[in-house]
């Protein structure tokens, strides 16, 4: 990859990927997106175990912020130096099972995913609810990875 031809968003994003997670290098790939001044950033992060289907990506969108897609969900944030932060922050919580995604298979709302946020263990105030009621939900869209 070539990063001098990233957009100048893309560069900084890539940087802090890069610091973050050493082997994101060699999983990067340069993508045409929303950048008026270059080309945008895609890492597609791998599953631990192998299956083709489980990976986490992160890509520069048409807006030019940083999104990631994990499951069958995606989100964005902003872009500036926090949008940035999160994206890293929420990498890591992912990768780490600190964040981790439910879908609905067979049931009522067949198909219908979310993130479970399991880093905010606070019970919501006034009630006796279970742990992963405990859990703060994180805004997704469902779509497809980016691709």
């Amino acid at each position: 990859m070539d990063e001098a031809a990233l957009g100048a968003f893309s560069k900084r994003l890539a940087s802090a990927i890069f610091a973050a997670f050493p082997g994101a290098r060699a999983r990067a790939r340069m993508i045409r997106s929303g950048e008026a001044d270059g080309l945008s950033l895609s890492v597609h992060f791998p599953s631990p175990s192998n299956d083709a289907a489980r990976f986490i990506e992160v890509w520069v969108d048409e807006a030019a912020t940083p999104s990631i897609g994990f499951g069958p969900s995606h989100t964005h944030f902003g872009a500036d130096e926090a949008g940035i932060a999160e994206t890293v922050e929420l990498c890591r919580a992912i990768m780490s099972d600190r964040v981790v995604s439910m879908q609905d298979v067979g049931g009522e709302h067949d198909g219908h995913s979310a993130w479970l946020d399991l880093r905010d263990p606070e019970p919501r105030r006034g009630t006796d609810e279970p742990v992963l009621s405990r859990t703060r939900a994180i805004e997704v869209v469902v779509g497809n990875g980016g691709s």
